[in-house]
């Protein structure tokens, strides 16, 4: 006998907690996940190694509790393997495969959408010391950095794009690379 396929309905109710633990382990037993996208230039690198030195970690990397994949923090794992960390602080996730999909394509780019209080941010920096305004000036020219090549043409309205890049912002029909 065929069973019958319910359609789930969306939750209305509170946000599902899918943070199963925290944990601390050698960044050298976690496991890049095969489908993360994200390429970290050296100048991210850069200004992440001087942001680690002066301040440490402030965020966990993420781990998959089902496939034991990272999920995000995979250049936090990178670089701390290569400087001789003996552990990394790790939050843990039960999501399903599908899942880990939808995070991966979404996590960055959705920061990516904040805007700056551009007054608020003025006046941080008034207070800040030049170390840390150094540091800062790096990770905004590598954000600044990231528009579209100029090879790229424009896109005329009347085509329809399926995709976007998240990182340069360029659009296009068909399939993905």
């Amino acid at each position: 006998m065929a069973r019958k396929s319910r359609k789930l309905e969306p939750s209305i109710g509170p946000w599902r907690n899918r943070i199963t633990r925290y944990g601390e382990e050698a960044p050298d037993q976690l496991l890049a996940h095969e489908n993360n996208w994200r390429i970290h230039p050296g100048t991210q690198q850069a200004a992440l190694k001087a942001v680690l030195q002066t301040v440490g970690l402030v965020q966990n990397v993420i781990i998959s509790e089902r496939s034991g994949k990272c999920l995000d923090g995979h250049l936090r794992i990178q670089m701390a393997i290569s400087e001789g960390q003996q552990t990394i602080p790790i939050t843990y996730v039960d999501v399903t495969p599908e899942e880990e999909k939808l995070i991966l394509a979404t996590i960055d780019p959705l920061s990516a959408m904040a805007v700056a209080d551009e007054d608020l941010v003025a006046a941080m920096r008034e207070t800040m010391s030049a170390e840390f305004l150094e540091i800062e000036k790096m990770c905004k020219s590598e954000m600044e950095a990231s528009v579209a090549p100029t090879e790229f043409t424009e896109k005329g309205d009347d085509i329809s794009t399926e995709h976007r890049c998240p990182k340069c912002g360029y659009e296009w029909s068909g399939k993905q690379a």
